[in-house]
């Protein structure tokens, strides 16, 4: 990432294109990978490596992952400015629609994105009222769906460089 910083008149996609050009078809292929995988190691997989090999590349391999993330990331943030003018036009224009119910959506959804939607309480209950209950097979998914979600965020902050302390 220092290296971003260290030129800021060259563009993101100028410095991809410099750091890709140093990389291995293997590596390239790699970080295109990582743009849509938790972990270096579901990545190599992706693209038929051994995990090992992509934890010994050089950390020019890793600022071409970052690279390409915030690039993907600006052209959002880039599309979306652009765009969001135009689509506040139309909301602001559907207030004067003859419609009565197109006016009311656009009004609602107008308060809304500025003062929140309204909190509307929801009760969650069991049978008749009660405590939910689960199977122990319903239990084990769910425990199982959240151990795997709590994996994945690990996986992805210790690709990014924001591990843990190392300890487990």
């Amino acid at each position: 990432m220092e290296a971003i910083q260290e030129n800021p008149q060259k563009s993101i996609s100028d410095r991809l294109k410099e750091v890709l050009g140093t990389l291995s078809v293997d590596q390239m292929r790699f970080v295109a990978a990582m743009q849509h995988t938790a972990s270096k190691k579901e990545a190599a997989e992706a693209v038929g490596l051994e995990p090992n090999t992509v934890y010994k590349w050089p950390k020019i391999v890793d600022e071409a992952i970052l690279i390409a993330a915030k690039q993907r990331e600006e052209s959002a943030r880039e599309m979306a400015s652009k765009y969001l003018l135009k689509a506040m036009n139309v909301k602001v224009g559907a207030l004067d629609s003859e419609d009565e119910v197109l006016r009311q959506r656009a009004a609602t959804e107008i308060i809304e994105w500025n003062l929140g939607k309204a909190t509307q309480k929801q009760e969650v209950t069991g049978k008749d009222g009660g405590p939910i209950e689960l199977t122990d097979t319903e239990r084990a998914k769910r425990l199982d769906f959240l151990l795997n979600a709590a994996r994945t965020r690990r996986s992805r902050a210790d690709s990014e460089g924001g591990g843990g302390d190392g300890g487990e």
